[in-house]
């Protein structure tokens, strides 16, 4: 997965009146390699622990806000979501896991008087 010396935050961002998770890491890896970590990230959350991810974002190291806690430079989720949110973020790569996160897309036949039939 990600070495020793990278980091990475979960948070969650509101979309389609869901809260949806989302992963922010920190790789030194090169650009060629990261849709492999992306994918390997997400299935392993989703293997493991359950996790259906709606985004997994790639940042390059340092690049993260942080902030001081017990002595140590953290990176700070709070800062992160906001960053995501504002489009703030340093980002190599960026991978959205559509199909098996978002619960309220439509599928199926339209039916007469359903969302997509013309209006009367």
């Amino acid at each position: 997965m990600l070495p020793r010396d990278d980091f990475s935050v979960a948070t969650e961002i509101y979309v389609n009146d869901e809260h949806l998770p989302v992963l922010i890491a920190e790789s030194s890896l090169e650009k060629g390699a990261l849709p492999a970590l992306a994918d390997q990230i997400i299935n392993t959350l989703y293997v493991h622990q359950g996790l259906r991810l709606y985004c997994c974002m790639i940042c390059p190291v340092d690049s993260l806000p942080r902030t001081w806690r017990n002595g140590k430079k953290l990176v700070n989720p709070l800062l992160c979501r906001k960053g995501l949110e504002e489009g703030r973020l340093k980002v190599s790569y960026l991978k959205f896991n559509l199909e098996r996160s978002i619960k309220n897309i439509p599928m199926g036949e339209d039916t007469v008087g359903g969302i997509w039939s013309e209006s009367e």
